[in-house]
């Protein structure tokens, strides 16, 4: 079956929103009239996909809760209302978008760079089904590619130019959460049309439908075929399907997000980086010449001293803030600071 869709094509929108540490992703069909060149909003007709796809496109905006932002739904059409500037940058699913980020300041330690690990590198050449070697078992895994045909004719009815674009684009997201917003959509419960039991109600009231999108083309496929072309399992549709807490909505996924129970608050750490803060700076030209980046403390201060003053501090201003402890004070003046304590000078 093929329906023609026009200049109408299935988009996700999705928005990240948290919602007490749920965060959902929205999916609608967003017409592509409907998007413009206004500050933080997404021109479809901009996005380069490799091969010529003109399929779906993937966007994220992330907002504070206070920013009046969202996708308004009327009828089968979602529309994408009045967005502010976003404070924390927008992140596009193009290669070659560019992302704002805050420029790291300097430290005295070293810091972590997450995109260097080699779990992350793994992470995301298995999210983009490129070859990976495994940080669990050190195993490489190859790449994913294009299974073989079903027996239904699916495979010649859409060509194997399409199918490998389509193959292509599902990949290039390489998102995994985008990716199960994809396959949802694509995936929908129907009711069945014809039961095999005779003498008694059938327990099965609901199969699968599978399509696929090209084009602005709708192609009903079976199963064996939807799987063979984006190099799925049963398992990774059935997961998407499960996600879906209502038609249009995916629950992201929670794997590596659950903040630990010792975990130091926002409010107790802020307390002791705003006590380091309340320490005037000394500077001298030789200290300025030698390290431009760092910053120099009198030199009658230590740490522990310092972190005596913070416990006198927070007890002084009736504080009801549980101080960190002398290695978290510690830790917090190595990482967000790049302090030094001015040397005595003993000549003379």
């Amino acid at each position: 079956m093929e329906q023609e869709l026009g200049d109408d094509i299935l988009t996700p929108s999705v928005k990240l929103e948290e919602l007490d540490d749920d965060v959902m992703v929205t999916w609608g069909l967003i017409t592509r009239n409907t998007y413009s060149d206004k500050q933080n909003e997404f021109n479809i007709d901009n996005v380069d996909i490799k091969g010529g796809y003109n399929g779906p496109t993937d966007s994220i905006k992330h907002e504070e809760l206070d920013s009046d932002v969202g996708v308004k739904m009327e009828g089968d059409l979602a529309t994408i209302e009045t967005i502010p500037p976003v404070k924390q940058g927008e992140l596009n699913l193009n290669d070659n978008a560019e992302v704002e980020t805050c420029a790291s300041s300097y430290s005295r330690n070293r810091q972590r760079n997450f995109e260097n690990w080699k779990k992350t590198k793994a992470k995301v050449a298995r999210n983009k089904g490129q070859m990976y070697t495994s940080y669990g078992t050190n195993q490489q895994v190859p790449a994913r590619d294009v299974g073989p045909a079903c027996k239904c004719g699916c495979f010649d009815k859409i060509g194997i130019v399409n199918i490998k674009e389509i193959f292509d684009y599902f990949w290039e997201i390489g998102d995994y959460d985008l990716q199960n917003a994809y396959i949802s959509n694509l995936v929908t419960r129907v009711k069945i049309k014809r039961s095999r039991v005779k003498d008694r109600p059938s327990r099965k009231t609901r199969c699968l439908s599978y399509t696929l999108i090209h084009n602005n083309t709708v192609y009903s496929v079976c199963r064996i075929a939807f799987y063979n072309i984006h190099s799925i399992s049963d398992h990774r549709v059935r997961t998407a399907l499960e996600k879906q807490c209502a038609p249009g909505i995916i629950e992201l996924d929670k794997r590596g997000r659950k903040s630990p129970a010792s975990k130091i608050s926002q409010v107790r750490r802020q307390s002791a980086i705003d006590h380091i803060n309340s320490f005037p700076k000394v500077s001298t030209q030789d200290s300025e010449a030698k390290s431009p980046h760092m910053e120099y403390l009198p030199s009658d201060l230590n740490v522990n001293t310092m972190y005596a003053l913070y416990l006198d501090w927070l007890s002084a201003n009736g504080s009801e803030i549980q101080p960190v402890s002398n290695h978290y004070y510690r830790d917090v003046f190595n990482s967000e600071f790049n302090l030094g304590f001015e040397k005595l000078n003993n000549m003379g």
